[in-house]
């Protein structure tokens, strides 16, 4: 069968991390939060009380808020209202830059992290974090929580707290986010539309698996999900969009294999290969679907491997549309470097022989 990825050159290439989201601000939670130093993994639940804690403004640093010389772990957290106006789930929290570790929660669930927390600290201070928030994590009244650890000079939340939507996202005639299942490790068997994954784990998508329990693993899972097709679908052309991956995706589709970032090279021999050098991270996901494979109720099963960092299906929008709202819309593909790529000659016969 015919493989082919929707490929569309961009203007520009964006170094790491790459956010190329068309993110339209629906809330800012800027102003006066709860304020904490220490460090407890109670202050993350939305039921904990706060109210004998301090007050911060955000944005700004802990020294200009009068905690001069302080570095070491600290919480903020606050209450917002929030009302979901859109028929989908691609909502995002963005803020520029916080010095210098953080984990997010919102309503007592972890939406993002970046950098590393003692005793392997790591600063992410000046990069911007762009962390996907479920449709199904927010409520009309929700408690946001941000734990930090700064090791030097200022710290904090340093820029505009926002919430965002993904104006990509209305051109969805199926939106395929939210719950997905999951499981570590790989076996070609799971690719099957008729196979039992009833006890895998549950995942959100997109989300990479760190924010989701699975902290520091690196190398194969499988993500699944059984949906149906609308009727009015069914004689139109269909490409199934996957956002973003970290780093290496093999789609199948019923069963049957309808995208890969990977490309068969003749040679399988493997030595000192690093997907870090190429930018298999950064390209937007979009296969054709057959529509011989489209059926009433379907199944989708992506084997992932990552290397190193953040894995899986991190960034969306996540589901189907059809080729003229593709066409319509402003996802783009970044090009993929393939040039004697080695994680290509390693990777499939493992997927694939």
């Amino acid at each position: 069968m015919l493989i082919r990825i929707l490929i569309f050159v961009s203007v520009s290439l964006i170094t790491l991390p790459n956010y190329s989201l068309d993110l339209e601000t629906v809330k800012k939670l800027n102003g006066k939060w709860k304020f904490k130093i220490g460090d407890n993994e109670t202050w993350s639940k939305a039921t904990f009380n706060d109210s004998d804690w301090d007050e911060i403004y955000v944005p700004g640093t802990w020294e200009e808020n009068g905690y001069m010389g302080y570095n070491g772990y600290a919480w903020y957290r606050q209450k917002f209202s929030f009302n979901k106006n859109y028929n989908d789930s691609f909502y995002y929290l963005v803020i520029d830059n916080i010095d210098d570790a953080d984990e997010i929660y919102i309503n007592g669930k972890q939406i993002g992290y970046m950098g590393n927390f003692p005793p392997e600290f790591k600063t992410a201070a000046g990069y911007q974090r762009i962390y996907p928030i479920p449709s199904s994590f927010l409520k009309s009244e929700n408690t946001i929580a941000v734990r930090i650890y700064d090791q030097l000079i200022d710290g904090g939340i340093m820029s505009d707290v926002k919430i965002c939507y993904d104006a990509n996202a209305s051109y969805l005639s199926v939106d395929l986010s939210g719950n997905w299942k999951f499981k570590t490790s790989h076996s070609k068997e799971w690719r099957f539309e008729n196979l039992d994954d009833s006890n895998w784990d549950n995942v959100q998508v997109p989300m990479t698996w760190e924010a989701q329990g699975y902290r520091q693993y690196d190398g194969y899972a499988w993500y699944r999900k059984t949906f149906t097709i609308p009727e009015k679908l069914a004689n139109e052309d269909l490409v199934l969009v996957l956002g973003k991956i970290d780093d290496i995706d093999v789609v199948y589709f019923n069963g049957e294999l309808v995208g890969t970032i990977l490309t068969k090279i003749k040679s399988k021999k493997s030595h000192n290969w690093n997907v870090n050098k190429h930018n298999a991270w950064s390209v937007n996901r979009v296969y054709e679907i057959p529509g011989d494979l489209i059926k009433t109720t379907n199944t989708i099963a992506i084997a992932v491997f990552d290397q190193g960092d953040h894995g899986g299906i991190y960034q969306g929008p996540v589901g189907i549309m059809t080729k003229k709202q593709y066409a319509e819309s402003r996802i783009n593909s970044n090009p993929y470097d393939r040039k004697s790529n080695p994680i290509e000659r390693a990777l499939y016969s493992i997927f694939f022989d």
